[in-house]
């Protein structure tokens, strides 16, 4: 039987193409491109909540809720690139600390223990997804007010938010690294 929270984990993985096709198009369907990624991140918390909150917390939510995260806001990403919104190397950086810490956590289940995630992680998802809104005002903004104060403003601001995620994402896959190293060494 698939639990109410599941569904909303699975409602997630099928907006994630749909939100990619919309913003690809772009012009009259980013609006819904947008408030379809709205949607989709907010079944990211329900989700989550609803299964702790009704004791229905699952082996398959547990794998597929993280990972349908991930798409969604790794797709998100990929979007911004290809349309020159961010640099390849923001999107590379970000995947690339994705790839380390599920490979420590790998690991730390073939050595017998978990790698717990941290409030900082927790944070670094809420500013990675407070980023893309940052993203989409700035392409919102740059389409009603193209070349103004307002749209080099809105730019300004997101790429900022960006550059703070980032550092976040940094960070963080920093300190899941020494955290397994250091219980490597016994400390």
């Amino acid at each position: 039987m698939i639990l109410l929270p599941n569904h909303l984990t699975i409602l997630r993985m099928f907006l994630t193409p749909v939100f990619v096709i919309l913003f690809w198009i772009g012009g009259a369907a980013t609006l819904p491109a947008i408030l379809i990624f709205i949607i989709a991140s907010v079944t990211d918390s329900l989700d989550g909540y609803l299964a702790r909150r009704l004791d229905k917390m699952s082996d398959w939510g547990a794998f597929w809720d993280p990972l349908a995260d991930k798409v969604l806001v790794g797709s998100a990403f990929i979007c911004f690139a290809f349309k020159a919104l961010i640099a390849w190397w923001v999107v590379a950086l970000i995947f690339f600390r994705d790839f380390l810490v599920t490979h420590l956590r790998m690991y730390t289940l073939k050595k017998g223990y978990t790698l717990q995630t941290t409030k900082l992680a927790k944070f670094k998802t809420v500013m990675q997804v407070a980023a893309i809104y940052g993203i989409f005002a700035q392409v919102w903004v740059h389409q009603g007010f193209a070349g103004s104060a307002l749209d080099a403003w809105t730019t300004t601001i997101s790429q900022a938010m960006v550059y703070g995620m980032l550092g976040l994402v940094v960070y963080t896959g920093l300190d899941y690294a020494l955290k397994i190293w250091m219980k490597g060494r016994g400390r």
